[in-house]
């Protein structure tokens, strides 16, 4: 099986001229070939599935990446040392707005078989529901109950697939996503109690920022492992029209 190597880059653009729609409310019947190279068609396929991202692909059991719903609720216990904490959290009715702003890939040769992809978001905000129970410095209550916002900016990842072609069809291997990491967040949580503290107190903002991070590792590895899956599987689907010798195929 013959091996083709691309990188891809992810820079800011919104358009779309590539697609295959299903049943739902968007389906497409054929696709119209703006340019017949591999790495001109994976870049048109990348936009058009950004622009599909607020709809998902029901044809294919994608789902809606803006808003984005989580499957699960998120458990997790947090303890520190320092400040002698342990505390149990759970979120639930995590949902996450602005995924469709992910920036639209570029393509450039490198060295065979690999895409090597960067992605990036300026600004990602997730909100839900959240309890938490616990104390610090052994005495001192931690009690919350309520909803939560959190806005993560510089949103970024990385990761790597390739393109293989068997003869008569291209296809490419799963994309693995590394964490999506951010470079600062501001986060509310609601109802939130911490021994009577006032909210701009150096332990308040210590236990709030260390809520963040291990609330958003929980749902970042959701979101992404869902988001490999679904790019993955929406551009083979398309992978299957592409015919480099032709630059139109009708319905």
């Amino acid at each position: 099986m013959k091996k083709h190597l691309i990188t891809i880059l992810l820079i800011v653009g919104t358009s779309s001229s590539c697609f295959r729609l299903y049943g739902g409310a968007m389906t497409i019947n054929g696709i119209h070939l703006a340019k017949s190279t591999l790495e001109d068609y994976v870049i048109q396929c990348w936009q058009d599935f950004i622009d599909l991202m607020d709809n998902g692909v029901p044809g294919l059991n994608i789902p809606t990446f803006d808003p984005w719903f989580a499957n699960n609720s998120f458990p997790f216990r947090m303890q520190d040392g320092e400040i002698v904490l342990r505390a149990d959290v759970n979120a639930t009715n995590v949902t996450s707005l602005g995924f469709s702003s992910v920036q639209v890939p570029a393509v450039y040769e490198t060295s065979e078989s690999h895409y090597n992809v960067s992605l990036s978001l300026t600004d990602l905000k997730i909100s839900g529901l959240y309890t938490i129970i616990g104390s610090h410095h052994y005495f001192y209550p931690i009690v919350g109950n309520g909803p939560f916002d959190m806005t993560l900016l510089d949103v970024s990842s990385s990761g790597t697939t390739a393109v293989l072609f068997d003869g008569m069809v291209y296809s490419l291997t799963k994309l693995q996503l590394t964490p999506l990491k951010y470079g600062s967040a501001t986060s509310e949580f609601y109802g939130l109690s911490i021994s009577d503290m006032d909210s701009t107190s150096e332990t308040y903002i210590e236990i709030v920022h260390m809520m963040t991070e291990l609330l958003w590792s929980h749902v970042e590895k959701e979101l992404r492992l869902q988001l490999s899956d679904s790019i993955t599987q929406y551009l083979n689907d398309q992978l299957l029209d592409f015919q480099p010798s032709s630059m139109h195929r009708q319905p």
